[in-house]
């Protein structure tokens, strides 16, 4: 669930006000001529700071991190390898409802936030993704047999954790 912040913001936007609001106070400051060095000085260093963010924040890349590093302290590659198998040898695909709620079981993982979606991709791999057309679709994708690779027309990010896991987020 991504983290709100009252009332019912998404808490990407809040530095984004916060700086907005900070540059108003700031020529209205600069306005009224007080401490013209200092205002200039703040002022500067808010518009600087918003270019660096622009050019180098990237959420996409730390939300990875941050996948990364749940599967592996409440996962582990081992459970993410055995679901990928499981699911491919399935012999209904796509499956039934009551086969997802048993795999679902087993996997708890496949109920975070909400309910995943996994499917087998071109190169075999099983895909297991989150998300949604406004926010994009992140995941994980195990290889069957064999080693995955990152395509060349990426829609997205990739981190590569192992030769046959990497976790991804798709823009949409």
């Amino acid at each position: 669930m991504p983290l709100i912040v009252p009332p019912l913001w998404p808490a990407e936007v809040v530095p984004w006000g916060v700086g907005f609001v900070t540059a108003i106070v700031l020529m209205a400051s600069l306005a009224k001529g007080r401490d013209r060095k200092w205002t200039l000085g703040a002022l500067a260093v808010l518009i600087g700071s918003t270019v660096a963010s622009w050019f180098c924040y990237q959420p996409a890349a730390i939300f990875l991190y941050g996948l990364r590093d749940r599967f592996v302290a409440q996962v582990g590659y081992p459970a993410m390898r055995q679901f990928a198998q499981e699911f491919s040898q399935s012999d209904s695909l796509p499956m039934a409802q009551k086969q997802w709620d048993d795999l679902g079981r087993q996997y708890p993982f496949l109920r975070w936030p909400v309910m995943a979606r996994a499917r087998i991709t071109r190169q075999g791999a099983v895909k297991v993704e989150w998300g949604s057309p406004l926010v994009g679709h992140w995941g994980f994708e195990v290889a069957g047999e064999g080693t995955l690779t990152v395509p060349e027309k990426d829609r997205g990010l990739v981190l590569k954790v192992a030769d046959d896991v990497q976790f991804v987020y798709d823009y949409d």
